[in-house]
């Protein structure tokens, strides 16, 4: 046992590592770990040396999150100097001197960074040359080795995002050769607007080697995993989303769009996946059911979905079969419900699943405090988020039509998922989104349709994916609260109750590089980036807006279609995209 609780043992490639943790609050400090965290590039690279690197964050006494204020101190100017000051002077702690390396765009939505400690070790030099040994690794080491920031070096905001991909939790999967990574051209529309936002194909031959990384530690496969051809990726300098196409078979190869290249790199030639194509089911949320109810769905809808919810919620508490779906859904990493699995296996369940003479009741305090938080945790999630599921409805990451098969508003998805365990195409009209809902416009009807017979797609289907026409002025993911496909996932129903009956314009095309904030006349340190940190802190108003976003349309007769509300609306927009511009 205290070898499989060591924190050093660890298989190369392991996707978990260990670190140490800290978490800063405006008047201490608190020591926590080494706990398991999602690895990422840097941590891989460095994966015997990880106890000199450093997880902070910075919270409010509470560790809640956000500072609050008082109006007795000025809270920019303090943020300013206990968060500003530790990342620009460092952190010491157990006699070493912690400084800021960067972050993940994730960790910025929490205030959190990483730090490291200068350590010697053996490393390519941050050109790409030779391998040295015995270098001293600093912080400026780490980031130079990363890639060619200088045409961003004079925002801070896009120094510190372009960083931000080498510090997303990924898996490591293949090691390509340069050769194997070719360029293709972008798709345009007519009024020059971008159609194929951050996805590319790949072979089949590098998407079956990707699965055999993902999935080489798995005890058990799901039927769905065992089909995954669409993922969300980091290699080098690149991001986005890669797809299979078949038409590339017989070889290896990525290739890439410059909508994906975001800066070039030296070193890393490895396929880094960050998501993949699942079969996540839709919820409904409170922002989502006031648009609708403001585009036409009656009240009564939702309130049919919440009843059915709660009376599939209370019956699974007495029956194992019922259960193990719910906690498939929230607790797959314990690995809970293949326990059940097995439980049923050996004629074992609940009070409905046994009779006097046959079978074990599972009734130790054990299984009844496990039932009872799953239940709890619905009812509180129901209660103050109606997070509710939707029948009919998934959650899938979106990609372009690679094989310019779809006409302006039709879509295609192919689902593989416990329910559909040979795979179903959606057709017929469906409603799509993409959260967060805030304009009236982020969501629209379109026609989900089946591939030609004997086309790529068909023979070859994209699974557990959203695929959007190329076709027309601009793309529908912009539409749909700015998305894009660089990872971004959309929701899309065919529950008919929930059909919009009165669809509103999406929103103007978003314009932000001209907003971003450049330093003129020299190059960015990563003392501007420490000042963005600081200036996203205290300029981070997303949940504020939202709040009264969701209060002025619920006091207006026009909902969410109210001068204030789409104010608002245009404001949230540039709040999100704050961490880029």
């Amino acid at each position: 046992m205290r070898e499989v609780l060591d924190p050093n043992r660890r298989r190369k490639g392991d996707s978990v590592v260990f670190c140490h943790h800290v978490t800063i609050t405006p008047t201490g400090a608190r020591l926590d770990g080494p706990n398991p965290i999602k690895a990422n590039r840097v941590l891989r690279q460095y994966d015997t040396k990880l106890q000199y690197f450093l997880r902070v964050k910075f919270t409010d006494e509470d560790f809640a999150g956000q500072f609050r204020w008082h109006r007795g101190v000025d809270g920019h100017q303090f943020v300013a100097q206990r968060v500003g000051g530790i990342l620009k002077r460092g952190l010491e702690l157990a006699g070493r001197d912690f400084r800021f390396l960067g972050y993940s765009l994730s960790a910025l939505h929490t205030y959190s960074a990483w730090f490291i400690t200068d350590f010697y070790a053996g490393a390519a030099s941050p050109d790409g040359g030779n391998c040295q040994s015995n270098v001293c690794i600093t912080p400026e080491y780490i980031r130079a080795s990363l890639g060619d920031f200088s045409e961003v070096m004079n925002c801070p905001s896009l120094f510190g995002a372009r960083m931000a991909l080498a510090f997303s939790a990924t898996d490591s999967t293949v090691l390509l050769d340069p050769s194997e990574i070719e360029q293709i051209p972008d798709i345009y529309s007519e009024d020059g607007n971008l159609m194929t936002d951050g996805c590319s194909p790949i072979s089949p031959e590098l998407g079956v080697e990707m699965n055999a990384y993902l999935f080489r530690n798995k005890a058990r496969i799901a039927e769905w995993e065992d089909v995954v051809n669409v993922y969300q990726f980091r290699q080098g300098g690149a991001k986005g989303v890669v797809f299979v196409d078949s038409s590339l078979a017989g070889r290896r190869v990525m290739r890439l769009r410059p909508s994906q290249i975001k800066f070039p790199a030296f070193q890393s030639l490895t396929v880094e996946v960050a998501n993949y194509a699942r079969p996540s089911r839709m919820y409904l949320n409170r922002p989502l059911i006031m648009t609708l109810e403001t585009l036409g769905v009656r009240c009564k809808a939702f309130m049919r979905l919440q009843e059915h919810v709660l009376r599939d919620s209370h019956a699974a508490a007495t029956s194992i079969r019922d259960f193990i779906p719910i906690l498939g859904k929230l607790g797959t990493q314990y690995s809970l419900r293949y326990v059940l699995e097995q439980l049923t296996d050996l004629q074992c369940g609940f009070r409905d699943d046994c009779s006097e003479n046959d079978g074990i009741v599972l009734d130790d305090i054990f299984f009844t405090e496990m039932v009872q938080s799953v239940l709890w945790e619905i009812l509180r999630s129901i209660k103050y988020n109606a997070r509710i599921a939707v029948p009919e409805s998934w959650t899938l990451l979106g990609l372009a039509d690679n094989d310019n098969i779809l006409q302006e508003g039709q879509v295609m998805a192919y689902i593989v998922d416990d329910e559909y365990k040979n795979g179903k195409w959606l057709e017929g009209p469906a409603l799509i989104c993409r959260s967060p809902v805030m304009h009236p416009g982020d969501v629209q009807m379109v026609t989900a349709i089946s591939p030609p017979q004997g086309s790529a797609p068909a023979r070859n289907p994209l699974v557990n994916s959203i695929v959007f026409s190329t076709q027309g002025q601009r793309s529908l993911a912009t539409c749909l609260a700015a998305g894009d496909f660089d990872g971004d996932s959309y929701h899309i129903s065919q529950h008919e109750p929930l059909f919009i009956t009165h669809p509103h314009l999406p929103a103007p095309a978003a314009e932000g590089a001209a907003d971003r904030h450049r330093i003129e006349g020299r190059d960015g340190t990563i003392d501007d980036v420490a000042d963005f940190f600081v200036d996203y802190i205290n300029s981070d108003t997303v949940g504020l807006l939202a709040r009264q976003h969701l209060i002025i349309a619920d006091q207006s007769w026009k909902g969410v279609k109210s001068p204030k509300c789409l104010d608002l609306a245009a404001m949230y927009s540039r709040a999100v995209d704050f961490p880029k511009t």
